[in-house]
């Protein structure tokens, strides 16, 4: 007892410190970044297989082509500028955008381009901290910033709602779009003063290590993009010629909010997304970011639809925690292969969907560092308790096999847990084939033997027999004497007929083998001087009881039964009323019951009826047979008949 409980304090020891190490080393390979461009891709695969919803139809988009470019010059004028505010003021828009630089007149139509802008409230021109707005909005709340954070592969995951500059907060240009569309709603701090709420929505601001992030620019108050309606595109794709030449409807422009920007490759106004990661996919243009950006922020506010937020770094610690010990843990249990894989899939699976169903209600957990760490503890550890289930296999192996065959060894593993706990195999009923040999005339030959000749002889004899025995996949279950006994079908055993005809076949064929044998050998011992012998062999088929016999201190794998008494009498059986039979002169005699005839086919052996005996200890007569190998007919030899 002390001994199973010093093994078990030693492995759950290795196996804790596995654990500690792997959650060391991945905690460590997040916090230094390299964990961060995969975690980022899966978040993409979140964001791409998040359930598709209908664009936003508050939205409408109006694209500067390359058609309009050939048709109106760029850049464009003032006049043309002019002429777009003028129509979608007209038209009824509730929040115009304007994502065109213009810091320097272009004229004709520069006072018209003023104009018009002085009698449109809500309208919002996009600047940044390098090119500024037209000079008359310049100091009012219609101009928004279009900073757009970038990845570090190139991937648009985060807008802005305002940043600094100069000393002041900047709303960015999307922002504003919304406030004035939505007009009695505005982005306040939340009663803690942490954080900014857009209606009833709270917007978290994404810090340097948010989600998988490793010194991320802070910069402003950030938050995640979902893109919600991607992969869908707002509106038809109307250009600017559409609305010069007045071919939208007033119904995709009334009580909308339109936005204004480039649709022209030439023109190098466009993002990368987590569905357009490369220039082989569908173009994101800027305008089109800015009105996603603008459709999420209208959800919240209007439809309380909530913002992603991820964990926080404690517990992004507690999680990595929590499925180092589920690794860890299972990896103990675990002794075989296909559970390993088993598990490893189940848990790598759980983890998933979990990862998924928390995302679709809007909370970014990490995935990469828990499913690595899940898996390593899980291989190393499994890999581990193997390899300490190797060696005390190897150690049950050794002990047994010198005593039952390597089968038996087999089955006492398999079944060590029955074993240790009970001290003994569980019995089971099988039906099986039992063969019995013995050496004719031993006591003579022995007494004309030294002791240490005879051993030699002897243990020459009884190796070569366990090696064709083991040939054909019997068990050797003793050695009485000069005797064997040999189990076909236990500890191995069949539960069909097909099965039982296998098992006696092979108990025939290995016991003609063993007279080909023994016939090598007594030419072998008739050329050094040694005696010669011969062998009776008795085969049985039929049910018996296999299991652990004998003491605590000492236990014996065997069978019990009346197939085994049988298999027994037939060796030993002796044809009093007819000692000449041809059987008794053959050097090997082997005979079988019924029970085993009855899978033995005339095409393949000489079977002759032996007689219809009452063998020692049974009160019904047993019907017996000689087994000798099929005789070949060939032009120089006579067949014995």
């Amino acid at each position: 007892m002390f001994d199973w409980f010093r093994k078990q304090a030693f492995q759950l020891t290795v196996a804790t410190a596995i654990g500690v190490a792997i959650f060391l080393s991945v905690f460590l390979l997040r916090q230094v970044g390299y964990l961060e461009y995969i975690e980022l891709a899966t978040y993409d695969l979140l964001i791409q297989n998040k359930p598709i919803e209908e664009i936003d139809d508050r939205i409408t988009v109006i694209g500067e082509t390359e058609a309009d470019i050939h048709r109106f010059g760029h850049p464009l004028s003032d006049d043309i500028l002019a002429q777009i505010i003028e129509k979608l003021h007209a038209a009824g828009a509730w929040s115009i955008g304007i994502d065109k630089y213009r810091d320097i007149p272009v004229p004709p139509g520069t006072k018209r381009l003023q104009k018009a802008i002085s009698e449109t409230p809500y309208l919002t021109w996009v600047y940044n901290k390098d090119v500024l707005p037209p000079e008359n909005l310049i100091g009012s709340n219609q101009i928004g910033i279009n900073d757009i954070p970038l990845d570090n592969d190139g991937i648009v995951r985060r807008g802005l709602l305002f940043t600094e500059y100069k000393g002041n907060n900047t709303y960015s240009f999307a922002l504003l779009l919304a406030l004035h569309y939505m007009n009695n709603i505005n982005v306040y701090p939340s009663q803690d003063g942490q954080y900014m709420r857009l209606g009833n929505t709270t917007l978290i601001p994404i810090t340097s290590s948010t989600g998988s992030y490793v010194n991320a620019d802070k910069g402003g108050y950030q938050f995640f993009i979902d893109y919600t309606g991607m992969p869908n595109q707002f509106t038809p794709d109307y250009s600017l010629s559409d609305l010069i030449d007045n071919k939208i409807p007033n119904s995709m422009l009334a009580r909308k909010v339109v936005l204004f920007g480039a649709r022209a490759e030439s023109l190098n106004d466009y993002f990368f997304s987590p569905f357009n990661k490369s220039r082989a996919s569908r173009t994101l243009y800027g305008v089109e970011l800015h009105a996603y950006i603008v459709s999420q922020l209208l959800r919240m506010a209007t439809d309380n639809k909530p913002a992603i937020v991820s964990l926080t770094d404690n517990q992004e610690m507690f999680l990595l925690l929590i499925w180092v010990l589920i690794g860890t843990s299972i990896g103990m249990w675990l002794h075989s292969l296909w559970r390993f894989i088993f598990t490893t899939l189940l848990g790598s699976s759980i983890l998933v969907a979990a990862y998924y169903i928390a995302f679709s209600y809007y909370i970014w957990i990490p995935l990469v560092p828990p499913l690595l760490a899940f898996v390593l503890c899980i291989t190393l550890v499994t890999s581990f308790m193997r390899s300490q289930q190797k060696k005390e296999r190897q150690m049950v192996m050794q002990l047994f096999e010198q005593h039952v065959s390597s089968a038996v060894a087999e089955t006492v593993w398999e079944e060590r847990d029955t074993f240790l706990e009970e001290g003994r195999l569980t019995p089971k009923r099988v039906t099986a084939t039992v063969l019995f040999t013995d050496i004719k005339g031993f006591t003579t030959v022995s007494e004309h033997m030294d002791p240490k000749e005879l051993m030699d002889w002897l243990n020459t004899y009884m190796t070569d027999m366990a090696n064709v025995i083991i040939k054909h996949n019997g068990t050797i279950n003793k050695y009485i004497g000069d005797a064997i006994m040999a189990l076909f079908g236990a500890p191995l055993h069949s539960s069909t007929e097909e099965g039982y005809a296998i098992d006696a076949l092979a108990a025939v064929n290995c016991a003609l083998e063993m007279a080909t044998t023994l016939d090598e050998m007594n030419r072998n011992w008739r050329a050094k001087g040694l005696p010669e012998i011969g062998m009776r062999v008795g085969i049985y088929t039929g049910p018996l009881v296999a299991g652990s016999l004998g003491s605590s201190q000492r236990l014996e794998y065997t069978v019990i039964g009346d197939t085994v008494n049988t298999a027994s009498r037939l060796e030993s059986y002796k044809r009093p009323e007819n000692p000449d039979h041809p059987a008794e002169k053959s050097n090997c005699r082997i005979l079988v019951g019924e029970q085993t005839r009855q899978y033995l086919t005339d095409d393949m052996y000489t079977i002759s009826h032996y007689g219809s005996v009452q063998l020692k200890g049974k009160n019904d007569e047993v019907d017996i047979y000689w087994v000798q190998a099929k005789q070949i007919n060939t032009p120089n030899s006579e067949v014995e008949s």
